[in-house]
């Protein structure tokens, strides 16, 4: 990679990511922006989907969840639900106003968000969906939450700042979850799996969020 394509990618960063470590989330992030710049259509989802769901993603683990939160350093402060997502999101390479997104309703970050989506009405609609999927990354909306659905060898797991007890950023086997176990309508988005995604991933380009009032 030339230094003129690293300069870029370091100068894209969010300026609060430089006050981190550069051994810790700050290298998980430039990882993923080198990723962008050097792997091919077809090698950019398996590669893109491991980095940010066994990196990127581990580095949020236990910080703590407020409805207020919208921390961007993992451990610093709290994090909530949709702002999880959009930072990750983000920080993983998409070219989106994390608050904008975050300020969405669940179901239209995901609408918005991913050009493949699919609608479905019941916990058990849900539990049947989910074997026809295949490994990848989603996002999964539900009636007031949001997290990511991360299928691993015909796993479903659950991503999400998780709001009962405030007990904040987790990962959980998607059948075993109170959020989703409490909600009634969920959407799921493809994100790796899409290669609409990927290619809006891979070339940088805008997505733009619709927020309530404007």
């Amino acid at each position: 990679m030339s230094a003129f394509k690293i300069l870029g990618i370091m100068l894209c960063l969010p300026l609060s990511l430089w006050a981190q470590s550069p051994s810790s989330y700050t290298n998980h992030v430039l990882r993923c922006r080198k990723l962008l710049a050097t792997s091919t259509e077809a090698q950019l989802p398996e590669a893109w989907t491991r980095l940010v769901v066994d990196s990127l993603i581990p580095s949020w683990y236990g910080t703590p969840w407020n409805f207020y939160g919208i921390s961007e350093r993992p451990g610093k402060g709290n994090i909530a639900c949709g702002y999880f997502v959009s930072t990750v999101l983000r920080d993983a390479g998409f070219n989106m106003n994390r608050y904008h997104m975050a300020q969405a309703h669940s179901f239209d970050e995901v609408k918005q968000f991913c050009p493949e989506h699919q609608h479905l009405l019941g916990r058990d609609s849900l539990l049947t969906f989910i074997p026809g999927l295949r490994n990848g990354l989603y996002l999964l909306g539900l009636d007031n939450h949001i997290g990511f659905l991360s299928i691993e060898k015909g796993n479903a797991y659950f991503i999400h700042s998780d709001y009962h007890q405030a007990e904040g950023v987790k990962k959980e086997l998607l059948e075993s979850s109170k959020a989703v176990a409490n909600s009634n309508h969920f959407y799921v988005g493809a994100i790796s799996t899409s290669k609409e995604s990927m290619k809006i991933l891979k070339n940088r380009k805008e997505i733009t969020f619709s927020r309530p009032g404007l």
